[in-house]
């Protein structure tokens, strides 16, 4: 079987073509869970009145706008000078953040800080510092040398970079119950001379809160607090103070530690020695389980969905047990022991409140929960009952498991400002299209009889026919479409398949975007692996204003730009209909100058789309002529392309046969049926079984095929271009 072999490269690139038997080979691309009260009943308790109504709450669980908080890392010598570059963790507000201390060259920890600090992200920046000292240690050194005063020798201190080996040891928390069987659930902070290193909690029979590392004799303290215990289980009140004496074995060459072993009861701490992997501090921790307790918590949402962002304080009889911001809508209170009946009362503080949302709790007014137990002889438990203060969005549940929850429900602000995005191909290679960009026009429009003015947007469908390597500039343009004057936002482009993102373009520079991949969940993680990327974002118009406008005046809507450039990639195209659509939106939470909210989201995203041209080569193989040689005399046959396909007979005499050389010249017809110009670089013809080829200098024989670049050069305009090319073949 002949083949001919194409290799496709698009917009006056060269080509290389295989071609597969005699007809023409095409190449086409293709392209929660959700929590419920069950319903239990809990009083309002009216502010001033003893008023009680019945009042159900469920809870729901969803997603909503994120605050975001950044947590910046600094790396300072004792001086506070800079040793290596800041680092720079975004997350939502109330999440836990985690960072370690990294190695740096010729340096160790100043302050023997070798735990991951941790805490949770708030609004604004957090700093943390790990300070570093250099590693030096000096050597004595004696030196040889006769002096006038009949001195044999003299010694000199060398400072050497370096210092004694450091040890560390792995630190873990277990917790169990008093019965030896190990719990989880447990909640830690870890905390050195008044900062916190790490919190976390117990998680498959222990809580690996990280790494202590010695580099000099002397003695560490560390404070481990309990903050929560496991659900039914007593909280460990007293802070374990976990006291390490490091000595330095000369003779073993590293230093030792031991610990201290005055603890609080229940708790108790080894060294345990790991032969393969690091050795262990284990501080085991009894909690005694309790017989009768209940758990109290805030969930803060909004009507249908849980709210990042808020932050609040909760008082217990005059007692501060919890001040911080919500984890993903929910603030856990606490876990507290029944001894006996009576009432308990919690006061809670709304001290700040998720962004784009009204306060519940206003002008340091407290929302008050009563917990009332009680004894129930005959099924010998203690039961729970709440009573709440009667304010809108203030309310309390108990479950069956004598589970508190306390619900703050905020209200969305009023609304008045909006932005609208739109997108268009505004530049191919060097050729500008401002034809696709869109026209704004206010127009009147009568609906029930009532006259209003819209805004009308005009932009060009068709779309632009590109062609592989061409650079596509897209312009993303954000208009206010509110009287307010307003502030841009994040703008987030999804890279779609047959596009490919240029980090090193200038107008890729200058409008600040910066490359991410999505995990599961759909979050942005930042990667600068290009087989990785999937979206691209920047903040470019985030402190640029954009002014309102007056409508009633048939004033047109001010906007802000931002460019984009992309390069097309046929090879990653999947589409079937070769239609690339490229897709961009405002990542929310846009606000006025004077802090009102987006009033509108759903214009907050734009497509745009083009179709990517293709260049493809159809090739004809057939037998142009054979001429036959023997003792006799030499015939050539004409064959010819209107003969192809059909069977060639050629007659020898047999006594002749041993003495004839038949030649077939083939003829090839290469055709451009694509929609752009290209080229043939390459043309690769099988040798026939039994044949060999004459090498005329156009056609070169590489294994068991036939080479020619004479078409290299050659362009194929249109598609009702065609060129030719023949390759000679002998039978040996």
């Amino acid at each position: 079987m002949e083949k001919i072999k194409t290799f496709f490269n698009s917009n006056k690139a060269r080509v290389a073509v295989i071609i597969i038997a005699l007809l023409a080979a095409v190449i086409c691309c293709v392209l929660g869970e959700q929590y419920i009260s069950k319903n239990n009943q809990g009083e309002k308790i009216a502010q001033s009145t003893e008023n009680y109504s019945v009042a159900t709450q469920e809870k729901l669980v969803a997603d909503t706008e994120v605050q975001s908080g950044t947590v910046t890392v600094h790396y300072v010598n004792e001086n506070g000078e800079k040793l290596i570059e800041d680092t720079v963790k975004t997350g939502n507000v109330g999440d836990i953040y985690e960072v370690e201390r990294p190695t740096i060259s010729m340096y160790v920890s100043a302050d023997e800080e070798p735990l991951t600090k941790a805490g949770k992200y708030e609004i604004g920046n957090t700093d943390v510092t790990f300070k570093y000292k250099k590693a030096v240690s000096e050597v004595l050194k004696k030196v040889e040398k006769e002096g006038e005063d009949g001195a044999t020798e003299n010694q000199i201190n060398i400072a050497f970079n370096n210092t004694k080996s450091k040890q560390e040891y792995g630190l873990k928390i277990i917790t169990k119950d008093d019965n030896g069987n190990v719990i989880n659930g447990g909640e830690f902070k870890i905390s050195k001379d008044g900062s916190t290193l790490r919190t976390g909690k117990v998680r498959n029979g222990d809580f690996y809160a990280g790494i202590i590392s010695v580099s000099k004799a002397g003695k560490l303290t560390y404070d481990i607090e309990q903050t929560k215990a496991t659900i039914g289980h007593e909280k460990l009140s007293s802070i374990i103070n976990l006291g390490i004496n490091v000595t330095w074995n000369e003779e073993a060459k590293k230093f030792e530690i031991v610990l201290d072993q005055d603890f609080p009861a229940g708790v108790s701490a080894s060294i345990k020695v790991n032969e393969n992997s690091r050795d262990e501090i284990i501080v085991e921790v009894i909690n005694k389980k309790y017989e009768n307790m209940y758990e109290a918590e805030l969930i803060n949402k909004s009507a249908t969905e849980l709210l990042k962002g808020g932050k609040f304080k909760v008082v217990k009889e005059n007692e501060t047990v919890v001040e911080d911001y919500t984890s993903n809508g929910t603030l856990y209170i606490g876990s507290f022991k029944i001894s006996e009946e009576g009432k308990e009362t919690y006061k809670v503080y709304e001290l700040e409140t998720a962004e784009g949302y009204n306060p519940v709790l206003k002008d340091g007014e407290a929302g008050v929960v009563e917990v009332t137990k009680k004894f129930n002889e005959s099924k010998n438990i203690y039961e729970i009952s709440v009573k709440y203060s009667s304010i809108e969005g203030f309310s309390a549940v108990v479950d069956n498991s004598g589970k508190v929850t306390i619900y703050v429900v905020n209200k969305k602000q009023e609304k008045d400002f909006d932005l609208s995005v739109k997108k268009f191909v505004s530049k191919i290679d060097d050729k500008e299209t401002l034809e696709r960009e869109p026209s704004v026009e206010i127009v009147e429009e009568e609906k029930d009889g009532v006259k209003t003015k819209e805004i009308k947007y005009t932009q060009d469908n068709d779309m632009e026919k590109v062609a592989n390597e061409q650079k596509l500039e897209y312009t993303v343009r954000v208009y206010n479409e509110s009287k307010n004057d307003g502030v841009g936002q994040r703008i987030v482009e999804l890279v779609p398949d047959g596009l490919v993102y240029l980090p090193e373009n200038e107008t890729n520079k200058e409008f600040g975007w910066k490359t991410y991949k999505q995990d599961k969940d759909g979050d942005l993680i930042e990667t600068d692996v290009e087989e990785e990327i999937t979206a691209l974002a920047t903040d470019y118009l985030t402190e640029k204003e954009i002014k309102g406008f007056n409508i009633e005046e048939d004033e047109l809507p001010n906007f802000e730009d931002v460019k984009i450039v992309f390069e097309v990639k046929e090879s990653k195209i999947t589409s079937e209909d070769r239609i690339v659509e490229n897709t961009v939106k405002i990542n929310g939470g846009n606000k006025t100058t004077n802090g009102g909210e987006e009033i509108n989201e759903e214009n907050n995203i734009a497509t745009e789309k083009v179709y990517v041209k293709y260049f493809d080569l159809d090739v004809v193989k057939f037998i142009k002529e054979v001429t036959v040689t023997n003792d006799i005399k030499e015939t050539t046959q004409q064959i010819g392309e209107s003969q192809k396909g059909k069977l060639v007979k050629i007659d020898v005499a047999k006594n002749q046969v041993e003495k004839t050389t038949i030649r077939v010249t083939y003829g090839l017809r290469v055709k451009n049926i694509g929609e752009i110009e290209g080229y043939a670089t390459e043309l690769v013809d099988y040798i026939p079984e039994d044949f060999k080829l004459i090498e005329d200098g156009v056609w070169k024989v590489n294994g068991d095929k036939a080479v020619t670049t004479k078409l290299q050069n050659t362009l194929f305009l249109s598609t009702t271009d065609a060129k030719s090319a023949m390759s000679l073949f002998i039978l040996s």
